[in-house]
């Protein structure tokens, strides 16, 4: 659907992120005038009460390049990405085909991209810098015919250009959780950063949640001098949300929120350049979290610690990803609409911090997409993860499975 004349409209609005984006995003409704759902708009992500991001630079690696970053061999931040692939025993394609490839991002990185920042010795014409600059792709806001509304592409986008973030409020679980009680907001545009939980998913052998009680607790003990038994609990929430309209964010098969949380229940049995907001009169609840983990006792051979225990005992159990709320603040990116045959893929990427939990999520094009094209992504729900619970699918592709959930 791509309506050029605006005359033919019920409704056109020059630009919805009203001059807060690199360039105007256009709305159109060529069936009724009804507006989109209020929303303020925010280019970034907005940490709030109870996230803590360190954002400060001295706290970032970086390189000291002076050609653009073009010979990745010799850039620390590429080295970053690369030997974290290289990690995880992704390292199946060249290391030059690692990361961005003349700004292009060809294949998804489950270990994450880091990005050159504001220490590096390179300018804004880093081949390593990419996600941190304003949109470049002109897109328009349209309403579809059965799936609300969406967006389209008003150019052609080669394969690997990336598209825009992931932006909204940034919530732990358990206020995320508590947002789903109310009656006027629901988890619909929920997103979890779970670029941790995905990457360990793939050690060979791993058992996600397992650990070794005896060992790992005492080590956490003695490892910290403020630790406070009373504090270290291991309850869950008894709240579950309701199945929402939008996955978590990965690079792989994406799990939703409820069916993680039915699964950890089962178990019982069996960035930003905002300012970060704060509620709390209790000074220790604002101060800033240890961005690097303790890795010395992960070290030791034959432990099976889930990597956010390592942050220490502030690091809420059952250390679940914190999550992204783009329903009533947030961007252009929460208008993609799921497709069994997407053209969009999600990567984490680390910009203003190195903090592993707290990734920024960018979209990049999958394949060559034309004008007009409508820009999706797969939400790979699992049909039948949480019960009761049915989404059709109205993607109308050749590859449409027919339902989401």
């Amino acid at each position: 659907m791509l309506v050029v004349d605006q005359k033919l409209c019920g409704l056109f609005i020059p630009d919805i992120a009203a001059g807060k984006e690199g360039m105007k995003i256009q709305c159109i409704n060529a069936f009724d005038d009804q507006r989109p759902p209020p929303l303020e708009y925010s280019p970034n992500r907005i940490p709030m009460p109870g996230v803590n991001i360190n954002t400060d630079p001295e706290f970032m690696s970086c390189c000291d390049c002076t050609d653009e970053c073009y010979d990745k061999s010799k850039c620390a931040c590429f080295q970053l990405t690369i030997q974290g692939a290289k990690y995880k025993n992704l390292m199946e394609e060249d290391p030059e085909d690692i990361s961005y490839v003349w700004k292009r991002l060809l294949t998804a990185v489950p270990t994450g991209i880091y990005e050159c920042n504001s220490r590096c010795s390179c300018s804004k014409r880093c081949l390593n810098k990419v996600v941190q600059h304003p949109i470049q792709v002109k897109m328009q806001l349209f309403r579809t015919k059965s799936r609300g509304w969406g967006l389209q592409s008003l150019q052609d986008i080669p394969k690997g250009m990336f598209i825009c973030i992931y932006a909204g409020n940034l919530y732990t679980e358990k206020d995320a959780n508590a947002l789903c009680q109310g009656q006027d907001h629901g988890d619909e545009y929920f997103a979890e950063l779970d670029l941790i939980e995905n990457a360990e998913a793939r050690k060979e052998g791993f058992e996600s949640g397992v650990v070794n009680p005896d060992e790992s607790d005492q080590e956490e003990k003695d490892s910290d001098s403020d630790y406070d038994e009373r504090k270290d609990t291991n309850e869950e929430d008894d709240y579950v949300c309701t199945a929402r309209n939008r996955p978590s964010v990965s690079n792989r098969e994406i799990v939703t929120r409820s069916s993680r949380t039915s699964s950890r229940n089962e178990k019982k049995t069996s960035a930003s350049s905002t300012p970060q907001r704060s509620n709390s009169s209790d000074s220790s609840d604002d101060e800033m979290v240890n961005m690097m983990p303790n890795t010395l006792n992960a070290l030791t051979e034959g432990m099976r610690v889930p990597f956010r225990r390592l942050y220490g005992p502030k690091e809420k159990v059952p250390w679940t990803p914190y999550v992204m709320d783009a329903k009533k603040c947030g961007n252009i990116g929460r208008y993609f609409n799921h497709s069994c045959d997407p053209n969009l893929f999600v990567q984490s990427v680390f910009v203003d911090t190195h903090d592993l939990r707290f990734p920024w999520i960018a979209f990049f094009a999958m394949r060559v997409i034309r004008a007009g094209e409508e820009l999706t992504w797969n939400y790979n729900y699992e049909v039948g993860s949480v019960p009761s619970k049915v989404l059709y699918c109205k993607c109308g592709t050749k590859k449409c499975r027919g339902r989401i959930l």
